[in-house]
Parts: structure tokens; sequence; C-alpha cells
């Protein structure tokens, strides 16, 4: 039975209704009897070569979308200041407009706009008890804000205006959510430790990194069961990687040019409809490992 959105009570995020109606936890767990995470790689790959895209041809509109749009930099919460040295643009955004098209991704601004002592955040991030942190520090009803996930499912109007970024968006078989440009501008070396976070559980959201412009200097860190594991993604590939485990991007020394990433988030085990706005449970729900999907039912054959 499919769910529309307007039928998720209004102090609901969507994501949190969903997974309580579809029962996605159990299903989860069904899966992780017979396949679980510890015996996944540390990410997935997949070629890009095979869609002739134009990287130098991106690139350049990048350029020229933070030209006419302006880079966002990301209100780092607790800081009170916007981070320069790192951010980028949204490439969804909420489907009640309530936020900035341009920086609804880019960090939640009333987490910015507090002042909180930070120094305990990745122990915060290692036990999960930054979600609940977070939650008690801005004492606000979260529906239609930067963590209500699924509410970014609009394409912005870079998706439709800019053609070679156009292109990536048909390549995929599934609708994308909570996507976004992501930069770290030349002349920043950014630590581990200043981007430590979660993001939602794998059953919810997978995410499609596809490299732009980068080079061995700029890396991801996940927190695995085996410890500290970095990787460098590359140009001409997609990534996907467990993100619900702590991770952060960085970078070993200061680059110089603009690192550019394209994520897109996918939902693996609901199908959504744009239509009318509704989601229902698919064929894959607890026996298709999200990495699973993002190798096989993710993007349109070239």
């Amino acid at each position: 039975m499919p769910i529309r959105i307007s039928d998720i009570p209004d102090e609901c995020l969507i994501h949190d209704h969903l997974q309580e109606s579809f029962s996605l936890t159990e299903h989860w767990e069904a899966l992780q009897k017979h396949d679980p995470d510890e015996l996944r790689p540390l990410y997935s790959s997949y070629n890009l070569s095979s869609f002739q895209i134009n990287f130098e041809e991106i690139n350049r509109e990048v350029e020229e979308i933070y030209s006419r749009f302006e880079f966002q930099g990301w209100a780092k919460p607790g800081t009170q200041k916007y981070d320069r040295s790192y951010g980028g643009i949204a490439l969804t955004q909420n489907h009640n407009q309530q936020l900035d098209w341009k920086r609804g991704l880019l960090g939640h601004e009333e987490a910015m706009k507090k002042k909180f002592n930070f120094s305990k955040w990745k122990n915060l991030v290692n036990s999960k008890g930054h979600f609940q942190f977070l939650k008690n520090t801005l004492q606000e009803k979260r529906r239609g804000t930067y963590y209500d996930s699924y509410s970014f499912h609009i394409p912005t109007k870079i998706c439709d205006e800019f053609r070679e970024i156009h292109k990536i968006t048909t390549l995929f078989k599934r609708p994308f959510f909570r996507s976004r440009i992501a930069t770290i501008p030349k002349g920043h070396k950014i630590e581990p430790q200043e981007g430590w976070h979660r993001d939602e559980r794998l059953f919810l959201f997978y995410r499609a990194i596809i490299p732009l412009q980068t080079n061995e200097n700029c890396k991801i860190q996940v927190e695995t069961h085996e410890g500290k594991k970095d990787f460098s993604p590359q140009v001409g590939m997609a990534y996907t990687f467990n993100t619900r485990l702590p991770h952060a991007a960085f970078t070993t020394e200061a680059c110089n040019f603009d690192r550019h990433y394209l994520v897109f988030c996918f939902s693996p085990w609901m199908d959504f409809s744009r239509e009318d706005q509704s989601f229902q449970l698919n064929e894959h729900a607890g026996k298709t490992h999200p990495f699973d999907l993002f190798n096989f039912h993710t993007f349109n054959a070239a």
C-alpha cells in the first residue's frame, strides 16, 4: 500500500514514518543474518567509462554555477559561521520550499547558530549520540528541515539548466534525493575530524559519489569494525560506501585546484513516485544489499 507524503503526520520526519510503517529495520536485520556488513568491502565502485561523460565540461559548468548562484559554505554546527573550506550547492530541494534551494543541504543553519561545546563531538558520532544531542540542543520541529532527508526530492534548476549535469541525472534508473555538488576549494587542507559524522541508515539511503575533479590527496576516511580506513575516489568512477559508519572527507595537503564531487542519494527498498509523491516497498526489501543495488540497479545501460 503506497504512503503519500501528504498522509504523514507533520510531527514526523518522513523517513522515520516510512521506516516504521514498512518495517525497514526488521527487513535489514533479516538481511544481515545472511549478508552481514562486516563481510562487505569498504566501498563498491562502478565504472562510468561507457557513458562517455565529458568531465572537463561538467567542471566548467560547476564553475559557472558558482559564478551565477555562489558557492555555499557549510553551516558547521556550533560555530556560528559558514565554513568556506567545504561546501557546494544543492541539486535537490525541499518539497515545501521552506529552505533556500541553494543551501538547504549544506548543513543545518539552526545548529550552526547555536553555541555549544563540540570538543566531544567525535565521541558522540562514534556512539551515535550526536543525533539525540542535536535533537535535544535544537528542540525544534524537524519536519521540513535539513534533517528531513526524503523531503529533498525535487531537482533544482541546476539539473535542467546545465546540459552535462542534466545528462548525469539521466543515467539513473531510480529517483534521487538529498543530492548536491560537494566542493573543497583550492588552498584548503581538511582534517578528518573536521567533518566527522554519520548519515542515515543504509536501508534508507545509499549514495553514489561521482568525482569530477580530484587527485590522490583527496580522500574519504571511514571508521570500520577493523579501525579507520581511507580511500581516494577517482574521476571516471562512481562510489558507494556505508555512510552510516562514522566518516569524513579530507585532504592530505592543500590542493591547487577545486575538488568537486557530485553526491546523489537513492532509496534502496522503497520506490518513489514524483507524480503523486508516494512511497511503496519494493521487491528488494530485506533481500538485496544496497551495495548490490548500486552495482546492478542504479545505472541505466549505456
